[in-house]
């Protein structure tokens, strides 16, 4: 994760778009899995 902080100047916006893709669909299934702990 740091690697890619490090680095953000030098992506491209549609890297950077791919990036923040990955990102907020990890968030929504580390979400998931709190979910269904719950449950």
């Amino acid at each position: 994760m740091n690697v890619i902080i490090a680095n953000w100047l030098e992506l491209t916006m549609a890297e950077r778009v791919m990036v923040l893709i990955e990102v907020s669909e990890e968030q929504h299934r580390k979400r998931g899995l709190k979910y269904e702990d719950y449950s």
